[in-house]
């Protein structure tokens, strides 16, 4: 499979076949959440975490308790947003556990603060990737729930972090509406 700008121009296809109504909540509030991620303290995170939530049909389970170093943590979620990709499987060790032990959300959480570096993911995201991929690289995905859902996500992250990179003036949530649009039809 050769992701590049023709396989992107097939899922474009895929999706534009298909009507779906995106919740005019999501369109508005994604510019708010997005620009608003300047993390200094755990209670500026929080703030985020609320925003992540309310695109979530859950109230999250927090455990600040776990983080050990609370200066270290805010230093790898600001260096991420900085472009500074290097420690994203630790970052992401260290937040699934103390947000709701969720990829989605801690997905969501991190796209918010660095959009330009981290893809979403989410049950739709999820079934469109495997709609739109009918080969082996689906299997990659499965265990997004599972004991191995930190390295699922991670798979899909570099997976579309790579074919991103090789398209003009596309960004994750591009790619993640256009999946995401898939999956919502399934």
């Amino acid at each position: 499979m050769v992701f590049d700008q023709q396989l992107y121009n097939d899922l474009i296809e895929r999706a534009d076949a298909i009507s779906i109504s995106y919740s005019e909540w999501y369109a508005k509030s994604y510019e708010v959440f997005k620009n608003d991620s300047d993390i200094k303290s755990i209670d500026d995170l929080i703030k985020v975490i609320a925003f992540t939530y309310s695109w979530m049909p859950t109230i999250p389970t927090i455990h600040f308790h776990q983080v050990i170093n609370e200066h270290l943590l805010i230093k790898r979620i600001n260096d991420l947003r900085d472009g500074k990709t290097a420690n994203r499987e630790l970052l992401l060790k260290e937040l699934v556990p103390v947000i709701n032990n969720s990829v989605v959300g801690t997905s969501k959480l991190l796209h918010f603060i660095a959009p330009d570096y981290v893809p979403i993911i989410d049950s739709r995201v999820r079934t469109g990737w495997n709609v739109f991929f009918k080969t082996e690289i689906k299997k990659q995905l499965s265990d997004l729930n599972g004991k191995n859902k930190i390295d699922a996500y991670l798979k899909y992250w570099i997976y579309v972090d790579k074919w991103r990179k090789k398209l003009d003036n596309v960004s994750y949530r591009d790619i993640e509406l256009l999946f995401y649009t898939i999956g919502e039809n399934e």
